[in-house]
């Protein structure tokens, strides 16, 4: 005879494995993922180069093929860089408010097709600009620059200070996001004012002194 026999069994609930939030604009800016990919292997001045070839084909040759070529480049990339849904920032309501209400207008003036290609390569160069901070640590960034802006150093022009510059704004945007955040929480948790007194209870309040 079993001693356990006559003790309720306690059944085990194996927990549930919680998806991740997508956090906002400033939780995921310049945050580097902690990956080990071709991606995240390759030198800084290597992925600054490949933007700056991404930026010149969907500028100096508009149209849908060259957007279209720069999103499936955007998408391969992440892939490859195993870049996480929660990684993609949540927009605000009112950005996507002022996207339609541009969509509208574009589509009474007749250029929603111009539009909708233009909201396309915006798309793919922040895009590509996130996956650039994804996956490179921000202290490769500066030596990376100072490294490609070396031959500017023959025509005179300071491109060390302008590698510095680029390394401090940088390194201190994520912290001013942050002090951001902290202000706008700060705002939230102060008591709310009192409310002010209409012309009628004024008046009472007159009458009875």
């Amino acid at each position: 005879m079993s001693t356990s026999e006559g003790a309720p069994q306690e059944k085990e609930k194996s927990p549930r494995k919680k998806q991740p939030r997508r956090g906002g604009v400033g939780s995921v800016l310049m945050r580097e993922l902690p990956r080990r990919t071709v991606v995240h292997e390759l030198w800084a001045g290597t992925k600054l180069i490949a933007l700056l070839l991404l930026v010149a084909v969907v500028l100096f040759i508009p149209g849908w093929p060259a957007a279209l070529t720069g999103l499936a480049v955007v998408f391969l990339a992440a892939g490859a860089a195993r870049v996480p849904i929660s990684a993609v920032p949540r927009l605000p309501l009112w950005f996507w408010i002022l996207l339609l209400i541009g969509a509208l207008l574009s589509f009474l003036g007749g250029g929603i097709m111009l539009y909708l290609e233009s909201i396309l390569i915006t798309l793919v160069l922040v895009a590509a600009s996130a996956i650039i901070g994804w996956t490179t640590p921000v202290a490769e960034i500066s030596p990376a620059v100072a490294v490609l802006g070396s031959p500017l150093r023959r025509l005179g022009l300071p491109s060390d200070e302008w590698a510095l510059t680029m390394a401090l704004c940088v390194r201190t945007l994520p912290l001013l996001v942050d002090e951001f955040r902290i202000l706008l929480a700060t705002r939230r948790l102060r008591p709310r004012p009192p409310r002010p007194l209409g012309i009628r209870p004024c008046f009472q309040i007159l009458m009875a002194e």
